[in-house]
């Protein structure tokens, strides 16, 4: 349990610093009684001080290992803050992959003209929200990877190999980003070119309806139009715009 972990070795650091600090004060007492002693007791007030000194030197060996195995703490943090970055990005990936699957069917299943823009918006939604995504997760990792130099070696080395792979697996992701975003680009231009040649066939059909309506009235001799007639025909003009 990484947070457990984390809690035990603050504690224990600060044991070991309340230990360290009663050695020097102890050091600095017997320092102070030296002058002041005949020779024997200024024997005993020599082995009392060497005692001290082995005690804070195993006092120190004791805190470099305990800061060791907090920034290993650290760098295991930090790792499983970068793989939940990565795995949001991921989830957002495959929501904007989802959003492309319906161009990519074909024949009775492939979209039909009036499903085609509310798809590329669609689309386009998820790739931007799958692009913000990623980039975050690529800015926070791009930072720790600095954080983690700042280390010890080993932690350092530890944090460096990690981050790399998830970097890597990033990198890949924003490639795949880039090419949901060519190809929706590419779909938005042929859905507008779809939509209009659409509105120019029913300009079409309808100038050659308006053409067939009004024949008999552009005849030569023809007398006023009957006004029920005019108005179908005024109709289906105003139905157009």
């Amino acid at each position: 349990n990484a947070p457990a972990d984390v809690e035990a070795a603050a504690e224990a650091d600060a044991a070991l610093t309340a230990c360290q600090a009663s050695a020097k004060q102890t050091a600095a007492m017997l320092a102070g009684l030296g002058g002041r002693q005949g020779v024997a007791a200024k024997k005993d007030l020599e082995q009392l001080q060497s005692d001290v000194k082995g005690l804070q030197g195993k006092l120190d060996a004791a805190k470099a290992k305990l800061n060791e195995r907090q920034q290993k703490l650290e760098v295991r943090k930090i790792v499983d803050e970068s793989e939940e970055k990565l795995k949001a990005a991921e989830q957002s990936l495959t929501r904007a992959a989802e959003a492309e699957a319906p161009f990519l069917k074909e024949g009775d299943e492939a979209l039909k003209t009036d499903q085609v823009t509310a798809a590329v918006e669609a689309l386009a939604k998820a790739i931007q929200e799958s692009s913000a995504s990623v980039g975050a997760a690529r800015t926070y990792i791009t930072m720790k990877r600095v954080a983690v130099k700042r280390l010890s070696e080993a932690a350092a080395s530890i944090g460096a190999e990690s981050l790399g792979k998830l970097q890597e697996r990033l990198e890949s992701m924003h490639k795949r980003v880039q090419e949901l975003k060519a190809g929706a680009h590419t779909r938005r231009c042929q859905a507008s070119k779809k939509e209009a040649e659409a509105k120019i066939a029913a300009l079409k059909a309808l100038v050659k309806t308006a053409q067939e309506d009004t024949a008999e009235l552009t005849k030569d001799g023809a007398g006023a139009p009957e006004t029920e007639a005019m108005k179908v025909i005024c109709k289906k003009a105003g139905d157009s715009q």
